[in-house]
């Protein structure tokens, strides 16, 4: 499984990457951190939400969307549900 987190900057003070390594240290977050700048990722997701979850099959299917900060727990979930159909297809 592969996680990757994407900052969308919202302001120039949200570019600071010292202050991303430490908010992401504080919450941890350990995956690797791209920061999206020019907002391209999320333009071509059409993400208009902060936090916003995007949950991919080994084949590259999109198998969940999530917005917000609430609900990790229906999160958690869909994540170990793809990983288990990823297992039975292997």
């Amino acid at each position: 499984m592969n996680v990757v987190a994407i900052h969308m900057p919202r302001s120039e003070k949200d570019l600071d990457i010292e202050q991303i390594k430490k908010v992401a240290e504080e919450r941890g977050i350990t995956q690797p951190i791209a920061v999206d700048n020019e907002h391209k990722i999320t333009d071509a997701f059409e993400n208009q939400y902060v936090p916003a979850y995007y949950v991919f099959d080994a084949e590259g299917k999109l198998r969940h969307f999530q917005a917000g900060g609430s609900g990790m727990k229906m999160l958690e979930k869909r994540v170990n549900r793809i990983l288990e159909e990823n297992k039975k297809t292997e």
